[in-house]
């Protein structure tokens, strides 16, 4: 028995929705993305980033304290044809400190460079 609500393996069946877009959102209870919820939002504001940025830097801080005193052995330096001795953890820190410092250098000719670039092209 052939069931004729099946279509045929030759016959294609297609629907076309009519529905409005409106309806369907009212039947989900889909609010508009345009509109304004209920829900109160808590904003960013400066203070409460500088307070992230201050908290952040204190554990930085913190970290760094804890490093220098565990290493604490003094090393010999030599730079520039000038020998002395520093504790482990104050020597690591000054290189980072003088990596930073370098990489800082670098990355502002490169933005001045951009700048004077963007300023010739008229942007």
């Amino acid at each position: 028995m052939i069931d004729e609500n099946k279509p045929n393996s030759n016959e294609e069946v297609e629907k076309i929705d009519t529905t409005d877009i409106s309806e369907v959102e009212q039947k989900a209870a889909v609010p508009p993305v345009s509109g304004r919820s209920d829900k109160k939002v808590a904003h960013r504001t400066r203070a409460s980033a500088l307070f992230i940025a201050v908290t952040l830097a204190a554990v930085i801080l913190i970290l760094l304290l804890v490093f220098v005193l565990q290493n604490l052995n003094s090393v010999p330096i030599y730079f520039l044809g000038l020998k002395g001795h520093l504790p482990l953890g104050v020597a690591l820190i000054f290189a980072v400190v003088g990596g930073v410092l370098l990489s800082s250098v670098i990355a502002s000719l490169r933005i001045l460079q951009l700048r004077l670039r963007a300023r010739r092209l008229g942007h």
